[in-house]
């Protein structure tokens, strides 16, 4: 979803908001608050509605236990990545499908 569309999705109109927040030089601001808080209610919302009444967690140890597997995520380097990809592509270069097919048959 784009911000446009998260943006309609909270206001009839955003055009004359954004023209505001643009003349006062905050756009940025804007962007950064709208996405912490469109984060925090949809947080909100998973916690009332998918944990089940005999977990006792909090608010506040479900948000931590949240921002502990984001930062554990881990991020591949874009030299590794090019690599990957560079070995995915030579792998395929020698791949004939058809010739997969008659090799089948016989």
């Amino acid at each position: 979803m784009t911000f446009l569309d998260l943006l309609f999705s909270e206001y009839a109109s955003p055009f004359l908001l954004l023209d505001g927040v643009i003349a006062s030089g905050r756009l940025m601001e804007f962007i950064e608050t709208f996405q912490d808080q469109k984060k925090e209610r949809q947080r909100w919302e998973f916690y009332i509605n998918k944990l089940p009444p005999w977990d006792n967690t909090t608010w506040e140890e479900f948000n931590a236990n949240l921002d502990a597997q984001t930062q554990e995520t881990e991020v591949i380097p874009p030299e590794q990545l090019e690599a990957t990809v560079t070995d995915s592509f030579s792998m395929l270069q020698g791949f004939d499908p058809d010739e997969q097919k008659k090799g089948g048959k016989e």
